[in-house]
């Protein structure tokens, strides 16, 4: 992996931390970063890594249960593939058509990685239909952020409809399970609504309100957007 990648996932990490108020338990997501030559060494050890969530690019979250009263192990599966696009077309230089779909697979992941270290360190639970809620939400925020960035700090209702129409309407998502499928449209569906909600308030109120909403469980965010 080349060194022009790892500080884009530091700057993604640092945002999403600083969003949902996370405590910073992971010092440098970075490290935790497989490619493809990692993640065939882990398989071929055939130690039993679960693939817990994982994307169209083949982009994964993988967590080990702890043994032998180990600690959780968990990692994230980027293909090199997906690396070297976003390396050639840096989000840095501007989000469009190109790059879109695979910065938000880069957020959704690594989304999941936060979520998840955060969870097991309070030692509270987590459903898969919760961390494709909040990752949707999270790379609604991240690329609108660099998409503000990139022009000057300036964006409005035509960039706003662009994202949500390339993050959530432009496709589905295709799984042959259709239990999968049903819960990946879910989070989408859910996510939109809570964008929608939060879109009218003042920063920070909606600041407060996507911090609330990160703490709460599973079966309060369904209460709270059913």
């Amino acid at each position: 992996m080349s060194p022009v990648f790892p500080p884009l996932v530091s700057q993604l990490q640092k945002i999403i931390e600083r969003t949902y108020a996370l405590p910073g338990s992971v010092p440098d997501a970075g490290r935790f970063i497989l490619g493809d030559e990692g993640y065939r060494r882990i398989v071929a050890r055939g130690a039993g890594p679960v693939r817990v969530v994982g994307s169209g690019s083949g982009a994964c979250l993988l967590l080990r249960p702890p043994g032998a009263g180990g600690p959780w192990r968990a990692a994230i599966y980027y293909p090199d593939a997906l690396i070297e696009r976003l390396e050639t077309d840096p989000p840095s230089s501007g989000l469009h058509d190109g790059n879109i779909d695979d910065f938000a697979v880069l957020v959704e992941e690594l989304d999941h990685f936060l979520c998840v270290a955060e969870r097991l360190r309070l030692g509270r639970s987590f459903s898969l239909l919760e961390l494709e809620l909040q990752a949707n939400v999270t790379k609604f925020l991240a690329a609108a952020h660099w998409l503000r960035r990139s022009r000057g700090g300036r964006s409005g209702d035509v960039e706003r409809r662009w994202l949500l129409w390339q993050l959530f309407d432009k496709g589905d998502y295709a799984d042959p399970d259709p239990r999968v499928a049903a819960r990946y449209r879910d989070a989408r569906r859910f996510a939109v609504r809570f964008l929608r909600r939060i879109e009218p308030l003042r920063a920070v109120e909606r600041l407060g309100a996507l911090r609330r909403f990160h703490r709460q469980s599973h079966a309060q965010k369904l209460a709270l957007l059913s």
